[in-house]
């Protein structure tokens, strides 16, 4: 329902499955979150993917993006937020600290400047870097043939979170709909990092734990 109309574009076509986020009005006003487990440890990261929106009403605004560095419980989390703002012909882009399930006012670390829209006929492919401190939010405006134009790419550093899980941001109302789809995650989850570590350095040490057995 509400699902971009045009074929061409990746949410639409494929053949493969979107994830669709709607609420309906008697719902309450939150946004809403889809993540990795919390335990799945994360500190560079990329998350990259299509965010599509479909009108039926208009009734509220309607928001998707991306999250990384992820801790907390429930919907009281806290992490960066990279996401699309859409208005009715317009959009903004914004690079966020959410804490506690709330992007708070002052807390958006970088934010584009509006810029048209046309969901019938494009999606949006945003990707959230973080390497160190470095966060890189950009968004591309995907047509109908599948070409990527740059609209932003905002940067900013903070320290306010080392490290996390990584999920999906959505707000939408009435029975407007927020549309995912190929979502890509690129980073070693730091507990697999560490088991590569040690056993890097078990297979340098090995063979002088030999040497050491064989001279007794």
């Amino acid at each position: 329902q509400g699902a971009p109309a045009n074929s061409d574009l990746p949410i639409a076509s494929g053949g493969d499955q979107e994830l669709r986020y709607y609420e309906g009005s008697t719902i309450a006003p939150t946004h809403s979150y889809a993540t990795t487990p919390l335990s799945e440890i994360y500190d560079d990261v990329t998350i990259s993917g299509y965010v599509g929106v479909g009108a039926t009403d208009t009734f509220g605004s309607r928001t998707g993006g991306v999250m990384a560095r992820l801790s907390g419980s429930g919907f009281a989390l806290d992490g960066y937020v990279a996401n699309i703002n859409f208005g009715a012909t317009t959009a903004t882009f914004n690079l966020s600290i959410m804490s506690e399930g709330i992007i708070r006012a002052g807390s958006t670390l970088a934010s584009s400047s509006s810029f048209s829209i046309d969901p019938d006929n494009e999606n949006y492919f945003i990707e959230l870097a973080l390497v160190d401190d470095f966060i890189t939010a950009s968004l591309w405006r995907t047509l109908s043939d599948q070409d990527n134009v740059l609209i932003s790419s905002l940067t900013s550093s903070d320290n306010t979170y080392s490290s996390g899980a990584v999920g999906l941001f959505s707000f939408t109302r009435g029975s407007n709909s927020v549309f995912f789809d190929d979502i890509a995650v690129t980073a070693v989850p730091l507990p697999a990092a560490i088991y590569l570590f040690i056993s890097g350095l078990f297979a340098l040490l090995l063979p002088n734990f030999r040497k050491m057995l064989a001279s007794k």
